[in-house]
Order: C-alpha cells, then structure tokens, then sequence
C-alpha cells in the first residue's frame, strides 16, 4: 500500500516551554531532500477570556546555515503582524482567547527555491505557559525507511 504520507518526516522546531516576556523563540529545521513543509506554531488555551494573548510577531525566514544572522524573510504571506488587516506579504495574528483549545498558526510553503533551512521566530507580550513548535516536511526524494528518518519514535502503516 502506498501512502503519500511516508515520504513525509516531522523535525520538532521547539519543545513545549515557557517563552518570557518579550523573548524571543526560534528553532531551525533542515528541509534537504524535501520539497514542502508545513509548519505550526502553538500555544496553550489562554488563561481568561479577556486577557487578548497572541503572539506579537512571527516570521518565517530561511538560509544556508542554522544562523539565524544567515536568514532572510521567506517572501510571500509568512510574516505576522497585530495589524487587523495584512499587507501583501503578512497574515494576521489571532487574538487567542480561548481557555479551552490551543492557538495554531499553521504556514505552508514550498521549500523548492528556498534555502536549505527553514527557520521560525515567534514572539509575545508576556509569559506564556506552554508555547511549542514543529515542522513536517513532505514529498521527499525518497522514503525514510527508519522511524529516526520520519523524526517519530514509531510509526504504523497498515
């Protein structure tokens, strides 16, 4: 059986945990021998409805080392703003204000005429409990054939 899917590998960009205020998170990831990646930026549920939590900036750039001073703007809609209306290159950062469900602000981009890694750089006003971030690339040249090659601990194909 064939599944799309399997030349796909997950490369966790940040681990769940606490970004202060005004910091800073940012991860690389290495896309070679991927075409595609999607990927998601995370937080927890928000503390009370009115507390207005969202990220203040986000970023997506890319280079040819992990260096962050390496990175440029992945050009198109991938950087964030807390405009209410975006500019040709931005999308719009969500208010987050649900106690209930995580906030996801996903980004999808062809990683074809990018550089080799992919970066992200997100920022907010204040502590936040858990914030976390990853990458799946897919449309590999070829089919990991080890679950450390998909960037899981295990996977199942039936």
């Amino acid at each position: 059986m064939t599944v799309h899917a399997q030349r796909s590998k997950v490369v966790v960009f940040k681990q769940p945990a606490t970004i202060a205020s005004n910091a800073t998170s940012q991860a690389s990831a290495d896309t070679l021998g991927y075409d595609y990646a999607v990927v998601d930026v995370m937080q927890d549920p928000s503390a009370a409805t009115n507390t207005s939590a969202k990220f203040t900036s986000m970023v997506l750039t890319h280079g040819t080392t992990t260096d962050a001073s390496n990175h440029t703007a992945v050009t198109g809609k991938y950087t964030g703003t807390t405009n209410t209306t975006a500019t040709t290159s931005q999308f719009v950062l969500p208010q987050h204000n649900d106690t209930d469900d995580a906030s996801i602000v996903r980004l999808g981009v062809d990683c074809r005429t990018l550089e080799r890694y992919l970066r992200i750089e997100a920022q907010h006003p204040n502590t936040v409990n858990l914030t976390w971030s990853h990458c799946e690339l897919s449309r590999g040249e070829g089919m990991p054939n080890t679950d450390a090659k998909r960037g899981v601990d295990v996977s199942s194909y039936g």
